[in-house]
């Protein structure tokens, strides 16, 4: 059973493909485009169009849109044929699926791997590497949540406020596991503005970056924090006053040479040429299957166009859970 739907398939397929274009046998409608032998009839345009549902073919009563869906023909065309002087249709992967799988074949061999070295070149990716050296080495990071108590050193509250940071220590210690504990408590509390409008996030800081902000002390002891939700044991002393850190994630060093990332940029900056570069080989391709597009027959497709009423959703009705009377 599956055997006769497998065959079905494919013979559908062969028969919706060849649907609008027409290579062996002649016509007597006007052409619209041809490719070699290939033509593309005003008939066979026609009816293309027309088999489609009313709401895709509403679109097509814009001469522009009709234009733009025979030069996707005539696209889609000369790529074939190209595919098919290449032998990419016998692959017994493509048979089944037709035109669109050998044209992706086909690009994927005879354009992506040849072009892929030419348009990106071991010079572009030794400078993307060293121009973005950022984005593949990054120190080891930290993500911590830091509650603040103010006390300069030299000042006269600096020893009652050191044992005011001792209570909040113990009554955020008390809610270990609670987050949003620590987080309202540092909106309400902290002595930093900075960190109280962030609820005292911290987000994935490196020893340099948190030194340079908070202090080594601070650094060394959020870096000293073993497990997720440690808690300093002690406030941290700085000059400027008392911490209380709790560790919430953590990062590992990332140190990836250029011969680690070589493929990865290279793919990176193909993607982003590919597309010009596939669209002027196109172009030649045109050229070389003397693909023409006769423009004045398009005025001669007749598109039946549907009645607003059949291009126009329904909206559905909105459902309302009513009490029910008793």
């Amino acid at each position: 059973m599956k055997n006769v739907l497998a065959l079905f398939l494919v013979v559908f397929i062969i028969v919706s493909c060849q649907t609008g274009v027409n290579p062996n046998k002649g016509s007597n409608s006007e052409p619209l485009a041809k490719m070699g032998n290939t033509k593309i009839t005003v008939d066979d345009f026609q009816n293309r169009i027309n088999k489609q549902n009313p709401f895709l073919r509403a679109r097509y009563s814009d001469p522009e849109k009709l234009k733009e869906y025979l030069n996707n023909l005539v696209r889609q065309e000369v790529l074939f044929l190209e595919a098919q002087r290449l032998g990419f249709d016998k692959d017994p992967d493509v048979v089944d699926r037709m035109k669109s799988d050998s044209i992706s074949k086909m690009i994927a061999k005879e354009f992506d791997e040849k072009k892929k070295q030419e348009l990106v070149t071991d010079e572009d990716i030794k400078k993307h590497y060293e121009q973005n050296i950022n984005d593949y080495n990054k120190p080891e990071a930290v993500y911590v949540r830091a509650f603040f108590v103010k006390a300069p050193e030299g000042s006269k509250e600096r020893a009652a406020r050191k044992k005011e940071a001792e209570k909040y220590l113990q009554d955020i210690i008390s809610h270990k596991d609670d987050d949003t504990y620590f987080f309202n408590l540092v909106k309400a509390k902290s002595d930093d503005e900075d960190l109280k409008i962030r609820g005292g996030e911290l987000a994935y800081l490196s020893r340099d970056e948190i030194t340079k902000k908070y202090g080594k002390e601070f650094a060394d002891a959020a870096f000293g924090l073993a497990s997720i939700n440690d808690i300093t044991t002690k406030p941290v002393e700085t000059k400027d006053g008392f911490y209380i850190i709790k560790l919430r994630g953590r990062r590992q060093a990332m140190n990836r040479t250029l011969d680690d990332v070589k493929e990865t940029i290279r793919m990176k900056l193909y993607s982003e040429k590919r597309q010009k570069a596939l669209e002027e080989w196109v172009e030649s391709l045109k050229k070389k299957y003397n693909a023409t597009v006769i423009e004045q027959n398009l005025s001669k497709v007749k598109v039946d166009v549907p009645p607003a009423s059949e291009t126009q959703q329904t909206p559905r009705p909105v459902q309302m859970n009513l009490p029910v009377k008793k």
